[in-house]
């Protein structure tokens, strides 16, 4: 029996390279979740789990990660002091862009947490799917920065919150609502529990 030549032993490694290669690139791919899907914020893979925190919503009940388990938040921390902050409305706006999908409206809640107490009230009386959080200054500084909001900071950043309590996408004040309603749709249709 004749050994194979130099040639042939060298497309054998490079078939079997091939063929490794294939197979780890299937195996590390079939399992991530949105891989595929094409959104204007930042997906973060993996996910990465919610800070712990404790603060209070608009009726006076406590208000932690615990209640970000078992369905989808949309979390803004407004960092911007003054009364007439544009956050809040933002925030209203993307509501109001998913009324197309209301199914898919009705399964996020929209959680303010604003430095300034006043605005605190303009979102009290929004709906059910609005959250007002608020707490002592030690409790919303503590709150802030551990999901790395800095005192000094004026822009502020959305928060979506899968079912499983971890960020999934983050959000910049400077992207249009209706992109952002629009990567809501495609995320929550799309994901996989």
């Amino acid at each position: 029996m004749r050994r194979p030549g130099s040639k042939q032993r060298r497309i054998v490694i490079m078939l079997l390279a091939l063929l490794t290669f294939g197979i780890a690139y299937y195996g590390g791919n079939r399992h991530t979740e949105d891989e595929s899907l094409k959104i204007s914020g930042v997906l973060l893979r993996p996910a990465m789990p919610v800070p712990e925190f404790e603060l209070e919503d608009q009726h006076g009940n406590s208000f932690s990660k615990q209640q970000l388990e078992d369905h989808w938040s949309l979390i803004l921390l407004d960092p911007n002091r003054s009364s007439d902050s544009p956050a809040l409305v933002r925030l209203v706006q993307i509501h109001n862009r998913l009324a197309i999908q209301p199914a898919i409206q009705q399964k996020i809640r929209f959680v303010y947490v604003p430095r300034q107490p006043a605005t605190l009230t303009l979102a009290a009386g929004l709906g059910a799917g609005f959250f007002s959080l608020s707490g002592d200054a030690v409790d919303l500084h503590e709150a802030f920065s551990r999901f790395g909001v800095s005192d000094t900071e004026d822009g502020f950043t959305l928060y979506l919150i899968d079912p499983d309590a971890r960020i999934r996408v983050l959000f910049t004040g400077g992207q249009d609502t209706a992109t952002i309603a629009s990567d809501l749709i495609t995320l929550i249709s799309n994901h996989r529990s």
